[in-house]
Order: C-alpha cells, then sequence, then structure tokens
C-alpha cells in the first residue's frame, strides 16, 4: 500500500508527504524563517527583480509581515499581487516560499501571502584566489546600458562570487552584468549577472564591491571554477620556486 498524503490549508491545496524526507510545510517554514535573524527576499519591480535581506514578522492563519533591512527599497514601486520570493538554508537544503504580495505598509514593511514552497539542494562551497583577469561590467537595470570597456583588473574571484574595485557609484542590490576574460583557460569568457552584497568605500571616489553570483549558467560557471583551479596551481608552483 502506498503512503498515506494529507492536506494542509496553508499549502493552497498541495500534497504533502509525512515522514521522512517530505517536503516542508507553509507554516513549518515560516516558524523556521521567523526565528532566523535574517532571510533573502527577491522582489520584481518596473525595472527588473532586486534581491534584498529582510526578517519575518508576526504570522496568522493566512498571511504574514516581512520587514525589509534600510536602504535598500523604496516599496512605493510595488504593486499588490505581485510574487516575492523569500529564501533561507535548513539542513543542508535551501526553502524557497513563494508569496503575493498583498499591502506595503510604510517604507520598510509587507505584508504578504503564501502560496508554495520549493526545496533546492543547497549551493557548493567554493574558494577563493586572488588573480588579474580582463573584466567588463554594466548595470542591468538601465534601459539603454552603457557597457564598460574590458579592463585588465585584479580581483578576487570564487565560483559563487568575486570582488574588486570600482570608481562608479554603486548601491547594495544592485545587479551587474559581468563578463570575465580568462587568461588561464585559453582566453575563455565567463558570463554571468552579480548582486551587490557589500560595499567599502576606498577614498577618492573608489569603492571596492563584492558581488554574489546570482545568474549563471553551469557551463559559465565552470569556466571560472577551472580558472580558480588552474590559478591555484600556478600559485602553488611559484611558492614551491621561491623556496
Amino acid at each position: 500500500m502506498g503512503c498515506a498524503t494529507s492536506l494542509n490549508p496553508y499549502t493552497k491545496g498541495e500534497t504533502v508527504q509525512p515522514g521522512k524526507g517530505r517536503t516542508m510545510r507553509v507554516d513549518e517554514l515560516l516558524a523556521h524563517m521567523g526565528a532566523l535573524p535574517m532571510v533573502k527576499v527577491v522582489l520584481p519591480t518596473p525595472t527588473g527583480s532586486v534581491f534584498l535581506e529582510g526578517k519575518v514578522g508576526k504570522v496568522d492563519e493566512a498571511e504574514f509581515a516581512l520587514e525589509l533591512f534600510p536602504h535598500q527599497l523604496t516599496l512605493a514601486e510595488l504593486a499588490p499581487g505581485v510574487e516575492a520570493v523569500l529564501s533561507c538554508d535548513r539542513s543542508g537544503q535551501v526553502f524557497l516560499l513563494h508569496a503575493l504580495v498583498v499591502e506595503a505598509l510604510g517604507e520598510k514593511y509587507l505584508r504578504l501571502q503564501p502560496v508554495k514552497v520549493e526545496e533546492r539542494p543547497q549551493q557548493r562551497e567554493f574558494f577563493r584566489i586572488d588573480a588579474e583577469v580582463f573584466l567588463k561590467i554594466w548595470l542591468v537595470d538601465r534601459k539603454t546600458p552603457g557597457q564598460q570597456e574590458v579592463r585588465r583588473q585584479q580581483i578576487n574571484l570564487s565560483g559563487n562570487g568575486l570582488r574588486f574595485e570600482v570608481e562608479q557609484p554603486l548601491h547594495i542590490g544592485q545587479l551587474l552584468g559581468l563578463e570575465l576574460r580568462l587568461p588561464e583557460v585559453d582566453g575563455e569568457v565567463a558570463q554571468g549577472v552579480g548582486r551587490v552584497v557589500r560595499l567599502v568605500d576606498q577614498g577618492e571616489g573608489a569603492q571596492q564591491v563584492s558581488l554574489e553570483l546570482v545568474e549563471i549558467e553551469e557551463t559559465e560557471q565552470d569556466k571560472i571554477i577551472r580558472f580558480c583551479l588552474a590559478e591555484q596551481r600556478k600559485q602553488l608552483r611559484m611558492r614551491v620556486k621561491v623556496r
């Protein structure tokens, strides 16, 4: 006889498999998210999706509150009915909660209606290397993106992000298109989209920006990983020669 199933009203009629390995219910995930200091949030805006951080607040029978951290987004830009996606890690898995925006309350608060839960494997951990590459970046949310010239630049790189210095003003949550020409991998070019997660003022108008790669094909990510491995081997050989 097959495993019995149950329906939970909080999952909008989705079937939930009880027992080990079942999908987490919406109410369970909201309880877990509410206990965390921060969850990641993706919200659609008229100029494209933005990647933010916030705190899950009060949960009632059919809705919950979300407080966005300051200096990220003007909530007046959001229209009721758009879908937000909240995410967090638990037990080696990434859980996504899809929810509809019911109302924007002031500048920092949203009232949301949960829709469904998704579960994905946690991303791999990547080591970081310092290297010199040819880099081009541009703002994704510009109506007419002004692409920069390719620059040979020293960066800190891994399979899921990079850190480098820029002179143009940026802000947290902004999306940057990027193109990396990787000299140690037969001059291959890797492309993707990164989200600004950290900015450090370097003085004289310069900023050190840290990007998290949020949109990248697996083949493009593999190019970066191969480059990091090749560069690591090269740097290790140089250290041996110095000794």
